[in-house]
């Protein structure tokens, strides 16, 4: 089967996002909390995606990994290390490597991820209100 692992970090929101979807199904999903530094926060974004599939995805199966920033696809992609995040890399590499499935990195700037972090932050700054249940029978 083919898996989509979806990506984004906000730093207006100061929040990412993950999903994980199979045939256009979301099987996993998870919005999180940035470190200070974006660089750092989107690779342990990616990290987090890629715990969700272990428990998903089996030895056939192929993983399509979408970042949104291209310095770190290329670091990815070509498995270069950049020693102001080495042990973050390491960490994404050794999660990686524990995964028994073939995988693949590609640039996505407006992943499905980043449409579900904005919407979700709006669903949750909504001004919903919640009545009881003696307001809702009230004059009946």
């Amino acid at each position: 089967m083919l898996y989509k692992l979806s990506t984004y970090v906000s730093r207006k929101l100061c929040k990412g996002a993950y999903l994980l979807e199979v045939s256009g199904i979301v099987v996993e999903e998870d919005v999180f909390s940035l470190s200070s530094d974006l660089t750092q926060s989107i690779i342990k974004g990616v990290t987090r995606g890629l715990r969700a599939c272990r428990y998903n995805v089996k030895h056939e199966d192929t993983v399509c990994i979408c970042v949104q920033n291209s310095k770190i696809y290329n670091w990815l992609n070509h498995a270069e290390e950049n020693p102001d995040y080495m042990d973050d890399l390491e960490e994404l590499y050794n999660t990686l490597n524990s995964l028994d499935c073939m995988y693949k990195f590609v640039l996505d700037k407006n992943s499905y991820a980043k449409t579900f972090l904005e919407s979700s932050e709006v669903l949750s700054k909504s001004k919903v209100k919640g009545s009881g249940i003696a307001e809702a029978f009230k004059g009946m």
